[in-house]
């Protein structure tokens, strides 16, 4: 693959579709180069093809967004997964039906989704930095918060979560975990953020909005965009995220919401059968934050019920 950084010219923007091959994927991507030097940004929405509000988002950026304001060179793709997106299918790359956020860092002989994995991690290797914007897929309901990497070098993990607190968010989580995108490009030399708004399918004006804010702060923060990040508060950082799965194919009834506070042995939903019979009734492990959450009444095994975690102050990291 010719690098896509090095046909990005300076004082330049170019909109196009780029076919991936082997993966039935047709991507829409926008090129920027800015009037000065600077740092390369990758942007990417829609892994999943049905989270809507960042790719809505990064849509009405790269029409405002022009070379004159800009330092650096920015990729912004939106969305990745056009196939799902058109489909209107969660999680998954309908060529293979494998979630391409599980097959990081790729294979460029394997599998569709492997090679879209692979294609996407050929240019976060040469990026400065990596934001992948997400949201609760079309049966997730969610409140805002972000993902740093927690398992990178040190230098990684720094520039990662400096960056994570210009964003206009109430939590965020060390991610402790090897797999998805953004924690490839961190374990490959690439500070990485991860962040998710809204859910269930909506794509919601504040939404919208709020993702916009976020960019241009972190842009700001980069020196991509001139001028200071808008001041946001400070996020609670999760100690500990609990991530409940399901057991089995069952009906699923929360009894929390996104955001909510939770005392220890509070009830958190109850799974039944297809009569209404309670199997198991699930209680918080302790006091935490929901944080994400099944909206369906179905579930299947391995499914993520409820995420929770328990909060201590963010120390700035400047």
């Amino acid at each position: 693959m010719t690098s896509l950084w090095s046909e990005i010219q300076p004082n330049s923007k170019k909109q196009s579709l780029m076919d991936i091959d082997g993966t039935g994927l047709s991507v829409p991507v926008t090129l920027i180069g800015g009037r000065a030097p600077g740092s390369r940004v990758l942007v990417t929405t829609g892994l999943h093809g049905s989270e809507f509000p960042a790719t809505a988002a990064v849509m009405e950026l790269t029409q405002a967004l022009e070379p004159d304001s800009v330092s650096g060179r920015l990729i912004l793709i939106h969305p990745f997964n056009t196939q799902a997106f058109r489909a209107r299918v969660s999680m998954i790359l309908p060529e293979d039906g494998q979630n391409i956020n599980r097959m990081f860092p790729g294979d460029p002989r394997g599998q569709a989704s492997a090679r879209a994995a692979w294609w996407l991690t050929r240019l976060s290797d040469e990026a400065d930095f990596y934001l992948d914007l997400h949201s609760g897929d079309l049966y997730e309901d969610l409140t805002p918060y972000a993902y740093y990497p927690g398992n990178a070098a040190r230098e990684v993990v720094e520039k990662s979560k400096k960056a994570a607190l210009v964003l206009d968010l109430p939590y965020l989580v060390k991610s402790s975990a090897s797999t998805g995108a953004y924690n490839s490009a961190a374990l490959r030399g690439t500070p990485a953020l991860l962040i998710e708004r809204g859910g269930a399918g909506r794509c919601s004006r504040p939404d919208i909005d709020a993702y916009k804010k976020d960019l241009v702060n972190v842009f700001k923060h980069l020196r991509v965009l001139p001028g200071e990040p808008e001041p946001v508060g400070c996020p609670l950082e999760m100690e500990r995220v609990v991530y409940l799965e399901s057991e089995g194919e069952a009906s699923w009834l929360a009894e929390v919401s996104p955001g909510q506070r939770l005392a220890k042995g509070q009830v958190l939903g109850r799974v039944m059968d297809f009569f209404g019979r309670v199997i198991r009734e699930y209680r918080a492990e302790m006091d935490g934050i929901v944080l994400y959450q099944l909206q369906a009444l179905s579930t299947n095994r391995g499914d993520v019920l409820v995420a929770y975690g328990a909060p201590r102050p963010t120390v700035d990291a400047a």
